[in-house]
């Protein structure tokens, strides 16, 4: 907390200044070389030259030692600020009925209960909340521990690098193809030492910010220095939105276009909060309708971790809303298991229909399975990436899909396999399946739920769309979903867990979230494994 990154930010403008000094007085012992050359000959010329010649290579090499240490001091800087943000956050929610040692341990005041007549469960919420504020300082002073390493280590390798024959210039490194194996990244990117990791994270952001199998920390800090980018890129679309003639056409590409830019506005805001736990931004495109993945607390050193695929008209532009439910979530998990870490993930990580039913059928809305079937691949790829990055012991690791999402978990989880512990499915139009055992996971772990009131379940299907709307099965918990059984048909064989009853109308298909609904306890149960905690 008694950090001052400006400090850093000094030292690392310092050090960039003093490699464009270094550059010119190079480039001006190069240019008297040209010139002693042209009156100057003999051997002596020849070897003064040779010298000379030798001197500004030196430089040159040294050149990007110095820009290679400024910008190790500044990403020093940015990620100390942001853990020192998150210090200050615990300590002003401590409050004045808790006291924060030096070293990050926390006691609750005696004055908060001197005088006082507390009950013994008032004095019991207080020591919890003692050890939640205590616990989250651990996690802020390691996490804090492994970027002064990280960076102490950047530092030395920078200054022990010798200057090049080609004036210095470090070997290219070769990033994995996207393809790649998440396992084989993981192995990649923990073979490189921090400056060749530092040179990829501002060389080529985009690329290290998307690489399933990079350290979460990692892609978080590329995608960030690919906002500004993000931020020009929608600016420049609504630019040339602004130039279409008037009309509804251009009304509807402005409001979208719109929308993007409060999204990453949105997006920002959340990585930058001091309050509750920190975001991670694992994933950023603005083209089409946009995807992003953020991640509510680090996956990577997390006991529980929750993948939440959002369904029908996910989108960049949505993004927030879908964060905000992943903020819920790991406050339930919190509730359930007060003692273990745990992360959410909002994962727009594919191309989503953008409507419910298109009359007629399209192909576009959400009636396709074609969306699941291609999104797979990527969710699939996704969850071996976390396994592969996450420290320590393996986390449990649970991936939950909503009304189309749960279409796009069940795909994946039958075509590609998922490496996760439970599947969840909430408010589904189907999962591609007839039965959990399709599903490659055990039906103990294969969960499903529905809140009453919920329209989805009047499912329709794609062949009676082809004659007319049609409601085959007109009763909560039916079978004849759009995309196949209903996931909480007791026939389907999954986990059927409680939820509330819903208000009327379509508003119920996303009250699953709601503070201190059933639905969301039992949410927050089955993420950290109590399963024994959930209602049926």
């Amino acid at each position: 907390m008694a950090a001052e990154p400006s400090i850093w930010r000094d030292q690392a403008t310092a050090w960039t200044r003093l490699s464009t000094q270094l550059d010119g007085q190079a480039a001006a012992l190069q240019g008297h070389n040209q010139d002693l050359s042209a009156g100057w000959r003999g051997g002596d010329a020849a070897a003064a030259l040779d010298h000379s010649r030798r001197v500004v290579q030196t430089w040159r090499g040294r050149v990007d030692t110095l820009e290679q240490v400024g910008r190790v001091l500044a990403a020093h800087a940015d990620r100390i600020a942001t853990v020192r943000g998150r210090a200050i956050a615990v300590a002003q929610a401590a409050g004045p009925t808790h006291e924060i040692g030096p070293d990050g341990t926390v006691s609750v005041t005696p004055l908060a209960i001197a005088g006082a007549v507390l009950a013994p469960w008032q004095i019991t919420t207080l020591q919890q909340r003692s050890e939640q504020l205590a616990a989250e300082l651990t996690q802020i002073l390691a996490e804090a521990s492994r970027i002064d390493a990280e960076t102490a280590h950047a530092l030395r390798a920078a200054g022990t690098q010798s200057p090049g024959s080609g004036g210095g210039k470090s070997p290219a490194v070769v990033v994995p193809a996207s393809s790649t194996p998440p396992a084989e990244v993981a192995r990649w990117w923990a073979g490189l030492n921090p400056a060749q990791r530092e040179q990829l994270l501002s060389t080529d952001p985009a690329r290290i910010g998307g690489l399933d199998g990079v350290p979460a920390v990692y892609r978080d800090r590329a995608n960030r220095i690919g906002l500004s980018a993000a931020h020009e890129q929608v600016a420049n679309e609504r630019d040339a939105v602004l130039r279409l003639p008037p009309g509804e056409t251009r009304d509807t590409a402005l409001a979208a276009v719109e929308e993007k830019g409060r999204a990453l506005d949105a997006i920002e805001h959340r990585l930058t909060a001091t309050s509750g736990p920190p975001a991670y931004l694992l994933g950023l495109d603005t083209t089409g309708t946009g995807r992003a993945i953020v991640a509510v607390g680090n996956p990577d050193t997390a006991d529980n971790v929750i993948t939440y695929v959002p369904g029908t008209g996910a989108r960049l532009g949505g993004t927030p809303g879908d964060v905000m439910r992943a903020d819920a979530v790991v406050e339930a998990a919190r509730a359930a298991d007060p003692a273990a870490s745990t992360a959410a993930i909002t994962w727009v990580g594919y191309d989503a229909p953008q409507t419910i039913i298109d009359l007629p059928p399209d192909g576009t809305d959400a009636t396709n399975p074609d969306y699941a079937h291609q999104a797979g691949p990527g969710l699939d790829r996704f969850q071996d990436g976390l396994r592969a990055t996450h420290e320590g012991a393996p986390s449990h690791n649970t991936v939950l899909g909503h009304s189309y999402g749960s279409t796009v978990v069940g795909y994946s989880a039958r075509e590609q396999g998922l490496a996760v512990d439970d599947l969840v499915f909430i408010g589904s139009p189907g999962v591609g399946a007839d039965t959990a055992a399709e599903l490659g996971h055990d039906s103990d772990h294969v969960w499903s739920g529905h809140i009453d009131n919920d329209p989805i379940q009047y499912g329709i299907s794609p062949s009676e769309l082809q004659v007319g709307i049609g409601l085959p099965d007109p009763s909560p918990g039916g079978t004849g979903l759009i995309h196949g059984v209903n996931p909480s048909d007791p026939g389907f064989g999954a986990q059927v867990f409680g939820a509330q009853d819903g208000s009327l109308g379509p508003d119920a298909h996303s009250q699953y979230w709601d503070r201190d609904s059933e639905s969301l306890l039992n949410l927050g149960r089955i993420a950290t494994g109590n399963y024994e905690q959930v209602t049926r």
